[in-house]
This record gives C-alpha cells, structure tokens and sequence, in this order.
C-alpha cells in the first residue's frame, strides 16, 4: 500500500474519494460507459473545502502541486471530459482507479515434506499485496511422524502450540496464595448490617439539610424584622422633625447687607407743544425718564 507523504495530498485525495461516492450513487458528477464515476472538482473548490474544513488557508497553486502528486502516484485519474466550455482547463474531472488484484504467488522453497503447499494469509490493497500472517502448514501432515515432532520446525513456519495445561499449572502454595486473594462472600447479617448503616447515614444527611433549611428560614426572618424595625425608628424620626417644624414656623430673615434701589422717575402728563406742517397737533410724552413727541 502506498504511503501518501504530503499531508495536503491526502487531504485532496480524501474530498476526491467522497465526491466520488457521491457520483456513484448517481447524485452528481458523471458516470461513463464503463460504469467509472467521475466527478469534476476545481483547485479552487478544492481550497474553499479545505479551508472550510480544516481552517487553513492554502494557494491554488499548491493545490494543484498536490493533485499532480496524487496523479503520479497513480492513485487519481484526471482526464478532460466535455470540453465545452471556453475555459478548458478548468474542465478536470477525477477518479479513484480500481485496485488491481495480483494472484499471489508461492515459491517452490516453501512447502512441505508431504507435498501439501502452504496457505498464503494477505490482504490485497490498491497497489500492493502484503502477507499479514505467517505462512501456516497442514499440521496433521506435517506432524505425523514422531521425527517430525523432534524436529525444530522450519523457516517461517510458527512454533508449535504449548500445552496450556501444562503452562497454567500452579504450584500448591500459589494457589493457595490465590484463593485467599479473592474475597469471601458477604453473609446475609452483614448486608442487612450495611443496609441498616446506609440508612443511618441518609437520615443523619436529611436532618443536616433540615437544620440547614431552616437555620436559613431563621436568618432571613431576622433580616427581615430588622429591616422592619429600622423603617419603624425611620418613620418615627421624621414625625419628630415635622412637629418641630410645625411648632416653630419660619418668621422670615432680615437682609445683611442693605438694598440699593433706583429713584423712581416719575412719568409727567402729556401736554400740546404745538403743531406740524400738515396740521396734526404734537403732544410730548415722557416714558421712564424719556421724552417722546408723538403725534395723533
């Protein structure tokens, strides 16, 4: 199996592989002839998911540094499909190419005395097959001579499977050593005694919270008595201050420095000085001090 060394590589070729389940189940993209769905995915779609996704902000350029990575790889095909538009560079569309199976072969050094060939464990990728498991042989042709169990077994076989009666064998005072490790079980007096002390323990914490309950029903009660009792030395303080203030009434202040007021200027009668050119009698006024000559 092929290792992808670029982080962003992977990343790339994770969206491409869903995007690709999306168009194989006919809910976009484009499926060819050959049944191979295609999906059609720009550098920049590209970089808006990943920095959707992982919050990280890339250039298109390294985008497509990427997808040609994965190309050469050979783990993306990338073909120009329906070039239609006037841009075609941008018409990309990928695929995820089907792993190719390889018939794993057995070399003639490894079988058995008997003739019997030995079973191959692998698991087939998308680029390469790699044995997993050890090679595994018949046992019952393999084992059926006594020479055959006196001899070590050959290269790449497993070891012969040990007798687990043999290796779980304990000696007396380790077992003894054991036994008394595990706890005996608890008789029926002693359940009911800690039930009974379970019970003790749940009163003694429900009469804690009781007493706790009403120690603060007692402290708000006093709080509220003396908020009462200062409202109460309040009010009465102020009907003091009001009936002294009934009892001696303001009877006025007399000026400290003297008043200073104007000489009051008189206003004469108006009275006829005479007539003007057309004939209109001119009388004078005085206003404030002011003399004025009106006429009619």
């Amino acid at each position: 199996m092929i290792r992808i060394q670029k982080p962003l590589a992977g990343i790339c070729f994770n969206l491409i592989k869903s995007w690709v389940e999306v168009a194989r189940r006919g809910k976009g993209g484009d499926i060819d002839a050959n049944g191979t769905p295609w999906t059609r995915l720009t550098a920049r779609e590209l970089r808006e998911q990943v920095l959707s996704g992982f919050s990280t902000d890339i250039s298109t350029r390294t985008v497509y540094r990427a997808l040609d990575y994965l190309v050469e790889l050979k783990l993306v095909c990338r073909e120009k499909r329906h070039l239609h538009r006037r841009w075609s560079n941008q018409d990309y569309w990928y695929t995820i190419p089907e792993p190719e199976e390889e018939a794993p072969k057995v070399p003639q050094a490894l079988k058995t005395q008997s003739g019997s060939q030995l079973t191959h464990v692998a698991n087939t990728s998308a680029q390469l097959v790699h044995i997993q498991a050890p090679l595994m042989a018949n046992t019952l042709n393999t084992l059926s001579k006594e020479s055959d169990l006196i001899k070590p077994p050959p290269e790449g076989m497993p070891p012969p499977a040990v007798d687990l009666e043999e290796e779980l064998a304990l000696e007396p005072a380790d077992l003894q050593a054991v036994l008394s490790s595990i706890p005996a079980p608890k008789t029926a007096s002693q359940l009911q005694e800690e039930r009974k002390k379970k019970d003790r323990q749940r009163e003694l914490e429900q009469q804690r919270t009781k007493q706790q309950a009403q120690a603060n029903d007692a402290r708000k009660a006093a709080a509220a008595a003396r908020n009462i009792n200062n409202q109460n030395w309040i009010a009465a303080e102020l009907g003091k201050i009001r009936q002294k203030m009934a009892q001696n009434q303001a009877k006025g202040f007399k000026p400290t420095a003297p008043t200073i007021s104007r000489k009051r200027v008189l206003d004469l009668p108006e009275r006829p000085v005479g007539r003007d050119r057309q004939g209109r009698t001119v009388k004078e006024v005085w206003v404030s001090g002011f003399k004025y000559l009106v006429v009619d």
